[in-house]
């Protein structure tokens, strides 16, 4: 399968932010976006400006203890942690997939530890370290399962 790849260096988490805000004010409604890189790479920032630029101007916690955060902005935001999870059973998997379908943006940090739970024309970003301050941001974008006028952002 075909992808389409996109890649941006962040040289500070002031940078991941706006990144992220640019990647917020792009992305429409019923998006799901899969997070993924080591710990401390830059998600959560991310996640942050993604918020931002889809129009929520509160304060965003990683979802790490609680699973899930609700946000509200242009667009109902929904931000998940897989983190934690060893394992999901096939009705709690069933209930995030519903999660996902409906009317909003769906952020899911650790994506990769379930990556079968997100549909397939999921935008993937990978976040890399490359030193103390910088990092490699990756977009991934499965073709031809997705309509590239679903995706804005580039």
């Amino acid at each position: 399968m075909k992808q389409l790849l996109v890649e941006a260096i962040s040289d500070s988490e002031e940078q991941t932010i706006r990144f992220g805000e640019r990647l917020g004010s792009a992305l429409r409604s019923a998006s799901v976006v899969g997070l993924t890189g080591p710990m401390g790479a830059g998600k959560t920032r991310l996640v942050q400006g993604i918020a931002q630029g889809s129009g929520y101007s509160g304060r965003i916690r990683s979802p790490s203890f609680a699973l899930l955060h609700l946000y509200q902005g242009r667009i109902p935001l929904r931000h998940f942690d897989f983190y934690r999870l060893d394992a999901i059973d096939e009705g709690t998997a069933g209930e995030w997939e519903e999660e996902m379908d409906r009317e909003g943006l769906s952020l899911i940090e650790w994506a990769d530890r379930f990556p079968k739970i997100l549909p397939d024309e999921a935008l993937w970003i990978d976040l890399s370290t490359e030193s103390a301050t910088r990092r490699r941001i990756t977009l991934r974008l499965r073709l031809p399962t997705c309509h590239l006028d679903h995706w804005r952002l580039l």
